[in-house]
């Protein structure tokens, strides 16, 4: 009897429940979005506040600036174990993160090309080039970039001339590569094959151009080695890649919390051991003052969330308890059942047809974040009934 009932209650006000589902799905889904939008919003800024307080950004380089110079540079191999002494004890002092990171495309053999991101402009006929930046451990460590999975990259498995480089590929490729994947490339002129260790999480950002989110997520990530081998003897092939790898990976920033006079020091300190003096400072970049605009713009962001999202709910509620009192208003036939089947078996089927657009509506939001943001399901498992147990705390300001 009560079934029969709920179905002539929806079937005199059929259209009216349509909207009401369609209302309260569209709210679950927007509180639920909003609240993953405010963890991420509120995370981003505790990450900021936690890991860059106390850091400024130097710029160091090379001077080798004449062409000349810098060939004749690479042709000594002292000059080239220098160099690697010299960023070895840099990546090993604990009072700095040494920050290698330049996007120097790679060459991609031609028939891997159409899956890749490629560079603007004129192209190299047999390799490529792709949208490539090549990073240290030191830019990871810094900036917590992760793993799709939390898969761990391992560091020691970079090779200078291993004829296999594992690399790791921006969260757009996830869906186009798969873990262990090969294809042939060209790094700096040597012909390597390039192996697919893993996938960014989204949104993965570094500081890099003055730019303090440089997304990484179209990106072809390549590790430079974990540490520079000092050679005693290489071919000229050889000395020549190695020549090139060598010197690009000095170049970049430092971040620390020292003085600048302590900086100049420690490196000061880190040339007389080494041997290797062809470097400078640029002077601090703008990282410090970037983070502390980024920081006060997602307190700023977080702030306007809050208030759009709070009148959009008033506003949503406001138009679902109208249809809630609109359906009240012709129920005439349930003030009939009242008087046939009693007051107490009347309110059962009374909350039993209200009560029917709430399951509707969260039952279709289930299904859109298992199929549309799967990252979001849980969330949704949350916040849908927290919304319905809301509505229902505030439903006898509207009767």
């Amino acid at each position: 009897m009560k079934l029969r009932e709920m179905m002539f209650s929806i079937y005199q006000n059929w259209y009216l429940y349509v909207v009401n589902i369609l209302l309260l799905t569209l709210m679950e889904i927007f509180v639920t979005y909003n609240a993953g939008l405010s963890i991420q919003i509120s995370l981003r800024e505790r990450m900021i506040s936690h890991l860059y307080e106390n850091y400024e950004l130097f710029n160091i380089t090379d001077t080798l600036f004449d062409s000349e110079e810098f060939y004749m540079f690479r042709q000594d191999l002292t000059n080239l174990n220098n160099v690697a002494h010299f960023y070895n004890l840099a990546m090993e002092n604990e009072d700095i993160y040494f920050l290698s990171a330049m996007n120097q495309p790679i060459g991609i053999y031609q028939r891997y090309s159409e899956r890749f991101n490629l560079i603007e402009g004129k192209q190299a006929e047999d390799f490529p080039n792709v949208l490539t930046m090549i990073l240290n451990q030191s830019v990871f460590d810094f900036f917590q970039l992760n793993l799709v999975d939390d898969v761990l990259f391992n560091w020691e498995e970079v090779e200078p001339l291993s004829e296999y480089i594992p690399i790791i590929l921006g969260y757009d490729y996830v869906n186009d590569f798969h873990v262990g994947e090969i294809f042939e490339g060209l790094f700096y002129f040597r012909a390597v094959n390039f192996i697919v260790a893993g996938f960014l999480d989204a949104n993965s950002s570094i500081f890099f151009q003055h730019n303090a989110e440089f997304y990484l997520d179209s990106y072809v990530i390549v590790p430079f080695p974990y540490r520079l081998i000092e050679n005693d003897t290489l071919d000229s092939e050889d000395q020549f890649y190695f020549g090139i790898l060598y010197t690009a990976m000095i170049n970049g920033n430092v971040a620390t919390g020292l003085s600048p006079l302590a900086l100049d020091n420690l490196f000061e300190s880190i040339a007389n051991q080494t041997g290797f003096l062809n470097f400078m400072f640029r002077g601090q970049t703008t990282f410090s003052a970037q983070f502390s605009q980024m920081r006060s713009l997602v307190a700023a962001n977080r702030t306007l969330l809050l208030q759009y999202s709070g009148f959009v709910i008033v506003f949503l509620m406001i138009i679902h308890f109208s249809i809630m009192y609109t359906i009240r208003k012709k129920r005439w036939h349930f003030r009939l059942l009242s008087i046939e089947f009693g007051y107490q078996k009347f309110k059962k089927i009374e909350k039993l047809v209200y009560g029917l657009p709430y399951i509707l509506s969260y039952i279709i939001v289930l299904f859109y974040f298992y199929y549309n943001e799967r990252y979001l399901l849980a969330l949704s498992f949350i916040v849908a009934p927290i919304v319905f147990i809301f509505i229902k705390a505030s439903s006898h300001f509207f009767e």
